[in-house]
């Protein structure tokens, strides 16, 4: 009941509903009203970007919860908080075992100075501001140890709103941050490596329980489990700053190693091509089975078209005839060595860490970004085209 009262609340405009996140709310607070619990932390959130607010990208805070060993986060902002950790508290709980994350530069110095005091006697990793003086960064200096330093435009955060699509696009850092953490246990922690682009929780050595429920509400999570996933993805983009010319690039990642690949795109300008062209390359993954995450449903109903009893049209009618030829002929070849070829079509730029990876890399050759906004539910049911 609760779902559709949200549902009717983001068709009128309301509020904007991204189904991962719902799905951790359920977890956390189990059966209670849902639709309350939304409205407060959605206009909470919604406040704290306004007044300039912005969380760091998960790819640093799943860092600190592997680097650090904090399983545990102090939670400000349930709505945004990366799912890697597998113990949520508030800023007045008792600290668990362990060290615990503080995100302080998501607090009011009186606030953070008072869960700095409740972790006292127990192991913690804080990430504060350091480019303007401040309470709490002069206690944190008399009782933690430094880890590191992020400079002003290190591309460490997330833009505003990315939790209404889930579309975690990484931004520049507005202010100096630094990571700091409890004197004992004395322990070297290792840097990140910069720059920072991509959370890939399939990479985490822990799985928890929060994660799990976020990654099971993405699309096309039941694939996952079946045999090996790939993403692809393709973009067109005019060179503004440069040369003014067009051009298109393909990307490719894997769930599977750390396959992550880039390629230009050459041929009559078009956003379809792209995009096929990315399916071409991964098509000759010689894997059984395979199934490819795409955004483009225009390229999948191409792909059914030309793969339907009834095509018999001239090349010459066929757009991009060169690269639907050397799909269908390496899909034909997977079929006849028995390994089946599945397509499913996912939400582009909703949050899916895979997808994400591939959407990056098909951009480096085009010199843009992807932008789009998306109200409402996004269904939780995928469309396939096996092929």
């Amino acid at each position: 009941m609760d779902f559709l009262v949200l549902q009717q609340l983001a068709q009128k405009g309301l509020f904007t509903i991204d189904e991962c996140r719902l799905a951790l709310l359920r977890l956390w607070y189990g059966k209670t009203d849902m639709v309350s619990i939304w409205q407060k932390e959605w206009s909470k959130l919604n406040t704290w970007e306004a007044e300039g607010g912005r969380v760091l990208h998960w790819a640093v805070t799943s860092h600190i919860c592997e680097q650090y060993g904090a399983r545990t986060t102090v939670c400000v902002y349930r709505l945004a908080v990366d799912p890697s950790f597998t113990t949520y508290i508030s800023e007045d709980d008792t600290p668990t075992e362990g060290p615990t994350y503080l995100p302080l530069y998501e607090m009011p110095p009186e606030r953070a100075l008072n869960v700095l005091k409740c972790h006292a006697d127990s192991p913690w990793v804080a990430v504060v501001r350091s480019d303007k003086p401040s309470v709490v960064l002069k206690h944190i200096r008399s009782i933690g140890t430094f880890g590191q330093r992020f400079d002003k435009g290190a591309k460490i955060k997330m833009k505003k709103g990315w939790w209404e699509t889930g579309e975690r696009t990484v931004i520049k850092s507005d202010g100096v941050y630094e990571i700091w953490h409890s004197k004992y246990p004395r322990k070297e922690y290792p840097e990140f490596q910069m720059p920072i682009s991509h959370w890939l929780p399939h990479k985490q050595h822990q799985r928890s329980a929060s994660l799990q429920t976020y990654l099971t509400a993405l699309l096309g999570h039941g694939y996952r489990t079946q045999g090996t996933v790939v993403a692809t993805d393709g973009s067109l983009r005019t060179r503004k700053h440069t040369s003014g010319e067009m051009s298109m690039g393909a990307g490719i990642a894997a769930e599977d190693g750390d396959l992550r690949l880039s390629f230009r795109v050459g041929g009559q300008f078009s956003s379809t091509r792209s995009e096929l062209v990315a399916i071409a390359l991964r098509t000759m993954e010689q894997v059984q089975p395979l199934f490819i995450l795409v955004d483009s449903a225009t390229a999948l109903q191409r792909l059914a078209w030309c793969r339907s009893r009834e095509f018999c049209p001239s090349p010459r009618k066929i757009k991009d005839v060169d690269v639907m030829h050397d799909i269908m002929t390496l899909i034909r070849m997977r079929q006849d060595a028995g390994r089946p070829t599945t397509f499913v079509k996912v939400h582009g730029h909703s949050g899916d860490p895979l997808h994400s990876v591939a959407d990056h890399m098909a951009i480096r050759y085009t010199g843009g970004r992807n932008r789009l906004r998306r109200s409402g539910i996004c269904s939780s049911t995928p469309r396939v085209y096996i092929i």
